[in-house]
């Protein structure tokens, strides 16, 4: 065999491992194309919480408003449940997409965890005020 003959043997076979690697990533694509991820379904108050920060602090502020007390509260034992409650339901939205996200689950339990004290603490102090508080927000019972 000549040099001529082994160059375009060579130039056959670099051009036939462009071709299969073409292939492999049009297969590549076609897959990513065809898997369909589920979308979140979300109603008026689950996009508000899925919104940027100026909408997530204006149902902060609706949230404060519905919950307190009087006029001038804004850290109460109810206010706070109600937006402890706000800021899981935007995580479970999260994790809907994100499951292994395992540092957001251990805010998650923290958050959960603070929510309980809090709820233990107003049934103790409150049995009417806590009632209110689990109807109103849907939790248990």
């Amino acid at each position: 065999m000549s040099t001529e003959e082994v160059s375009d043997q060579n130039l056959n076979v670099s051009a036939e491992n462009k071709q299969i690697s073409k292939q492999k990533t049009s297969k590549r694509t076609k897959i990513r194309e065809q898997k369909s991820y589920p979308s979140l379904e979300t109603d008026s108050l689950e996009s508000e919480l899925l919104s940027s920060t100026a909408l997530n602090k204006l149902t902060r502020a609706e949230v404060i408003s519905k919950f307190r007390v009087n006029k001038s509260d804004v850290g109460s034992s109810e206010v706070q449940i109600a937006l402890i409650t706000q800021r899981l339901a935007r995580l479970a939205l999260h994790f809907r997409k994100h499951d292994k996200d395992i540092h957001s689950q251990r805010g998650m339990h923290a958050m959960i965890n603070r929510r309980k004290k809090l709820l233990a603490y107003l049934k103790s102090q409150s049995l009417e005020r806590y009632n209110k508080v689990l109807a109103s927000l849907g939790l248990r019972k």
